[in-house]
């Protein structure tokens, strides 16, 4: 088994609290990761991950990750898209306006 190490954004863990500042700092990897190793990058910085992926990588039970999920939807910083079918969930983050309230 591997090991996952993160690096997390000491502005985020003092606004977010380390729990969503974990969150959050992972989607942010899966998005910079797309955007630099996929042919096409990421269509408008849109990105799939799954739950199951979440729990693996960062150990949360899958209602700690919606609770996480709903915080930061409810502040703008994310949004979620089901596509295709099966539905698959696609995340969106809004970089611009984090880096706002981190300031």
């Amino acid at each position: 088994m591997s090991e996952t190490h993160f690096i997390i954004d000491k502005r985020i863990v003092s606004v977010f609290g380390i729990k969503k500042a974990l969150f959050i700092e992972n989607l942010i990897a899966k998005l910079t990761y797309q955007i630099k190793h996929t042919s096409e990058g990421c269509k408008d910085n849109w990105f799939l991950q799954t739950h199951e992926q979440q729990t693996q990588e960062i150990g949360y039970s899958e209602y700690t990750i919606r609770q996480c999920k709903k915080f930061f939807k409810k502040l703008k910083i994310l949004d979620t898209e089901q596509r295709g079918l099966p539905s698959k969930e696609y995340y969106h983050l809004n970089i611009d306006l984090l880096n706002k309230l981190l300031k």
